[in-house]
């Protein structure tokens, strides 16, 4: 099978300086291989020399990039070379003082903010851990909170100290910022949709106050829209269009995890089929998206805002957020979606289609309908689903039999919703 370029894959027919840019780039971040003697379009070319030019390649990493990466040459059979190079932790490595990241398959010069970033890493200091620009700070809902939760008297400022939101030399930290009330800053910008974006049925902008009181905000705002009680016999049962569970998993890991060194909120879109919530920074370094979505692993970018979370009980066990949003879905027909880039994380909640047994494929199509807009008339679910006036009543019987919908209202005003 022909090799092709990717993000961590280069091809290059010969060697030439342009590959120390990818050099660069793979040590910034999540590490690379780079094969020379074959071609753009995969095709093996091979060397001549080879053993030379193995040389000049190792030659021209230690004299040109800095620091020297840990990286290591292989000749092989077909008399091409193969270089790997290795995520480093001595972050920038910069080629001709500059430093390079890759951007689909090729290697580019970072911009300002995300050397910046790099010089942290690199520094083994993270962004939440620099000294805050304000210093007068109040914590009167952390504290609160901190009463609920761990029933402590007071915030004092040993607790502080203790949340690693206060020392001697920085004092509060931007992470103590974060949780401070009447803080400045712009957190979340939630709104909801009517039947197209050109419609806004509600807005709500959560800024200048405590990431903690701005969680609970929006998850109240959540609840207007996706959550309410039916009555069944005598009691009233609450119903979710959406789990909560995983609306709060998601909005929890777009606050720990996102990059709050980018001046723009949490954006949270509420549609009639689905929620969006995009956070902005992409992957912390060192974690794959099949990291992120299958194994668990929770590479930190925020691990102060982590802890209190999860001191509070936000959060559960650090890296488990997706598998408990997967796990709210798992009696669902439809299921999460993510959508994981170098810029920014969108988790997708779509309403909970409960999982029904045995429906033909015209049954499923009018289910999954009301199901989407919780109450339709019959001339709807006709024109949505494309079936005959007699067709859609035949089916609408049928799901009323088996107990899955009820049929409300008399003559015109009669529509079908979910049981």
């Amino acid at each position: 099978m022909k090799l092709r370029e990717t993000s961590s894959v280069e091809l290059k027919a010969d060697i030439t300086d342009s590959f120390l840019k990818t050099v660069s780039a793979f040590a910034n971040y999540r590490g690379g291989t780079i094969y020379f003697g074959i071609s753009d379009d995969g095709e093996i070319i091979g060397l001549n020399n080879i053993d030379k030019k193995a040389i000049s390649i190792e030659n021209r990493i230690n004299d040109t990039i800095s620091p020297v990466p840990q990286f290591s040459l292989n000749i092989l059979p077909d008399s091409t070379i193969r270089l790997t190079v290795l995520s480093g932790s001595e972050t920038p490595y910069y080629y001709k003082g500059q430093a390079y990241k890759r951007a689909a398959t090729a290697s580019v010069p970072v911009d300002r903010q995300e050397l910046n970033r790099l010089i942290l890493r690199g520094s083994n200091i993270n962004f939440e851990e620099l000294a805050s620009s304000r210093q007068d700070l109040h914590f009167h809902y952390l504290e609160q909170e901190l009463k609920r939760e761990l029933g402590i008297s007071e915030l004092n400022g040993d607790i502080l100290r203790t949340l690693n939101l206060y020392n001697a030399e920085t004092k509060f930290n931007k992470a103590a910022r974060l949780l401070a009330d009447e803080n400045g800053l712009v957190l979340i910008d939630l709104a909801k949709f009517g039947d197209s974006i050109d419609v806004i049925q509600a807005r709500l902008r959560l800024e200048n106050m405590s990431i903690l009181e701005a969680y609970a905000e929006a998850t109240a705002f959540f609840r207007k829209f996706y959550c309410y009680e039916e009555i069944a016999g005598i009691k009233r049962e609450r119903r979710e269009r959406v789990p909560e569970l995983s609306f709060r998993e998601a909005l929890a890991n777009a606050l720990v995890h996102r990059a709050w060194d980018v001046d723009a909120p949490i954006n949270v879109a509420m549609y009639a089929d689905r929620i969006e919530i995009t956070s902005l920074g992409g992957l912390p370094a060192g974690l794959t998206a099949d990291d992120y979505l299958n194994r668990q692993i929770s590479a930190l970018s925020n691990p102060i805002l982590a802890n209190v979370f999860f001191r509070l009980g936000y959060i559960e066990q650090f890296g488990t957020g997706i598998r408990r949003i997967n796990q709210s879905y798992r009696n669902s027909i439809t299921k999460p979606d993510y959508s994981v880039g170098t810029e920014a994380i969108t988790v997708i909640l779509p309403l909970f289609t409960a999982s029904v047994d045995n429906l033909s494929p015209e049954e499923e199509k009018v289910y999954a309908f009301i199901q989407r807009k919780t109450s339709a008339n019959r001339s709807e679910i006709e024109s949505a689903c494309a079936l005959s006036r007699a067709k859609t009543l035949r089916v609408l019987n049928t799901l009323i039999n088996k107990g899955i919908i009820k049929r409300s209202g008399d003559s015109r005003k009669t529509h079908y919703l979910l049981r």
